[in-house]
């Protein structure tokens, strides 16, 4: 029994024991089954058990390589972000916590000097409510400050995420449009906070709920690995990863992206997909050097089987024109300028 509570806990199933080895009150065999076999579906994308093992262990022995390595690296100090807790990669990816209404001003002018495109929203619905809130929940909003007013929309309806094959995004996945605005005195303001008039940044706000308190499903690192891949190669600009703390979730799930873009170029062998592994890692490392968990990197073990088997069927051949990663950061694109009124409804305190 000792394996499978080990199992658990590492899955982030931490508290269904006491530390006496019993079961706590109110808690039924059954339902302790359910959530271990819901958990190791989510590890290994598949229902048997008895590879629970070799992946931890395999796990474990990449993240002692990985923290060897981590030990060499030099972190980036341009990496930071003003304002919000957010920082950069050397790609350009986000890897940001949520921002509350106080900093709203601050997201918007990021939006616009970043050229942020995509916003992937990783937090539980329990993190949302308890604590972890952003200024892009809910109903779109104007929140003035004293760099201006920032203004957040929400366009049309919720609408899937991409797909490839017959597989599905999960049912409480969505995207959804979001257009962001800075203005002082009336008028928006570019990049550079000087007046725009007419200054719109379109944002596509991808809800994936996952959180921090257990293990990260492969599949729906599948499933927002393959929306980006899609997205990018019609939107462009830069993609935010956001968790309740800006770091192991969404860190993950930018090394899972990034690393099927590097895939679908050809520039990872599937015979040293580990070694992959580890590098995209390392880079993010090297601006967020205290992610990854041992978990995280058997999630992500997982994802790249997925991906392999994804790609033996076929299925990723639409994906093969995904523009390139770039080696370093390139200096943002200008935001879309469209002509359109700018909100005066009155700001929310």
């Amino acid at each position: 029994m000792s394996d499978v509570t080990t199992f658990v806990r590492g899955l982030g199933g931490r508290g269904a024991r006491t530390t006496q080895g019993h079961f706590p009150l109110g808690a039924t065999m059954s339902s302790l089954i359910r959530q271990f076999s819901q958990a190791l579906q989510c590890l290994t994308h598949s229902d048997k058990s008895s590879r629970a093992s070799p992946q931890l262990e395999q796990a474990a022995q990449m993240k002692q390589q990985l923290d060897n390595q981590t030990a060499q690296l030099q972190t980036n100090p341009a990496a930071f972000l003003p304002g919000i807790t957010a920082r950069r990669l050397a790609d350009g990816t986000l890897l940001m916590a949520p921002t509350s209404r106080h900093a709203a001003a601050d997201l918007a002018a990021a939006c616009l000097r970043e050229d942020i495109r995509r916003v992937v929203d990783l937090r539980s619905a329990h993190e949302k409510s308890r604590g972890y809130g952003s200024v892009l929940d809910g109903h779109s909003c104007n929140v003035a400050g004293p760099r201006g007013v920032a203004h957040f929309g929400r366009v049309g309806k919720e609408g899937p995420l991409h797909a490839v094959g017959p597989h599905l995004p999960a049912p409480d996945s969505h995207v959804r449009r979001v257009e962001v605005t800075l203005s002082r005195n009336g008028t928006t303001l570019d990049r550079d906070g000087r007046a725009a008039p007419g200054q719109v940044q379109d944002l596509s706000l991808i809800r994936m709920p996952v959180g921090s308190e257990k293990a990260i499903c492969a599949s729906r690192l599948f499933d927002v690995s393959v929306h980006l891949a899609k997205a990018g190669q019609t939107q462009g600009g830069t993609t935010a990863f956001q968790c309740a703390d800006g770091g192991h979730v969404a860190a993950t799930f930018a090394a899972a992206s990034a690393l099927l873009r590097r895939h679908l170029r050809g520039a990872v062998s599937p015979a040293r997909m580990d070694e992959a592994i580890l590098n995209e890692c390392l880079r993010i490392r090297a601006s967020r050097p205290d992610v990854f968990r041992t978990e995280d990197l058997a999630s992500l073990r997982a994802f790249a089987d997925q991906m392999l088997e994804a790609e033996r069927r076929g299925e990723l051949q639409g994906l093969l024109h995904t523009k390139p990663l770039p080696a370093t950061l390139a200096p943002a694109k200008p935001p879309r300028t469209v002509t359109r009124p700018v909100p005066q409804s009155p700001a929310r305190s």
